[in-house]
């Protein structure tokens, strides 16, 4: 992540004080970055050749549509898309059984947008299942992830994430922190579509 980056007049700006409507450029390499402000403190990144906003909410649709069908035919539940609850008001990506509600978790959002979201399905009774994607999609964790780790007994504290261009769905489960620097260590399952 940088905090800082040069506008089209070449001025160093901090993310803090940028204005969505200008261009940016890494000060090291040039090429485009993109402010991103979901997050608690802004920063840049570097622009994929495929990235945009558009391209974004595909991966999402494409995510949720495929998790969807998945779900459908894993259970002889009712599964439904995007029902908005009203007494909530909140609409999961996917509800299964007026019981599980699955998010698909491709943007970054901020902690305390997640904890009022979870809290919500909580006050309503519904299990959450947080399935990350998009921007969060990694080979390891790290500290993007924490806030998603969830437990159960038979994986330990454990996170998911899919893949949606390449149909894979990756477990990370027995996750722990050790040594004097809080070191990441899990194991990890892949699972193809």
């Amino acid at each position: 992540m940088m905090y800082a980056a040069l506008n089209t007049k070449k001025i160093l700006i901090n993310a803090i004080e940028c204005q969505n409507d200008d261009q940016y450029f890494c000060p090291t390499c040039c090429l485009p970055v993109k402010l991103v402000s979901a997050e608690e403190k802004p920063y840049f990144k570097h622009q994929s050749k495929s990235f945009n906003h558009i391209n974004e909410r595909d991966i999402h649709r494409m995510g949720k549509e495929k998790l969807f069908f998945a779900w459908q035919n894993f259970t002889g539940r009712l599964v439904e898309m995007e029902i908005y609850l009203p007494t909530i008001d909140q609409r999961p990506d996917i509800l299964v059984g007026k019981k599980l509600a699955i998010e698909y978790q491709c943007a970054l959002i901020n902690v305390n947008k997640l904890n009022q979201r979870v809290k919500s399905y909580q006050m309503k009774r519904i299990d959450n299942l947080w399935i990350l994607g998009g921007d969060y999609l990694s080979s390891t964790i790290n500290r993007l992830h924490l806030k998603f780790i969830a437990y159960r007994p038979d994986w330990g504290f454990h996170l998911l994430m899919f893949d949606a261009k390449n149909d894979l769905l990756t477990l990370f489960f027995e996750i722990r922190f050790v040594g004097p620097f809080n070191k990441i260590i899990f194991r990890r399952k892949k699972f193809l579509y």
